[in-house]
């Protein structure tokens, strides 16, 4: 696989993006296995595990799987991370939501309930961490 990119973002909080060329076989199907049987491949096609891919198609050299994974990056992940970027106002919003959810949770003496919320927004935050270091690091 290509890169893996597991930060929140706005439409797929919780969601990795792994990016990678994927090849274009002689019936039209795209596929990230490397057998014998796609070997023929004709193409290169940026693509991500989430099910999105690009629309060009790269010569099926090294040149076109460095440009095909270069698509992704651009055309896929980038405009992923800036939608994170602009989600900060409700992100603030729904971890507060998720706060006072543990908080009154606990107060009903029902712990088992506050716990799950609280590992839930455990996770949310750790992945708006990862996007915030992404950010600072210059990441777009």
């Amino acid at each position: 696989m290509g890169t893996l990119y597991v930060g929140a973002c706005a439409e797929h909080v919780g969601d990795g993006h792994a990016g990678y060329a994927a090849r274009r076989c002689s019936d039209g199907s795209l596929t990230a296995t490397r057998t014998a049987a796609t070997a023929g491949f004709t193409a290169y096609v940026a693509a991500c595990e989430c099910g999105w891919h690009g629309s060009i198609e790269h010569p099926p050299t090294d040149d076109g799987e460095i440009a095909a994974a270069g698509e992704w990056n651009r055309s896929h992940l980038r405009p992923l991370i800036e939608a994170a970027r602009t989600d900060w106002p409700r992100w603030a919003d729904r971890v507060a939501d998720r706060a006072r959810a543990v908080a009154a949770h606990i107060g009903s003496d029902r712990a088992d309930l506050a716990a799950e919320v609280a590992g839930r927004l455990e996770v949310e935050v750790a992945m708006w961490r990862r996007t915030a270091q992404e950010l600072a690091e210059g990441g777009v």
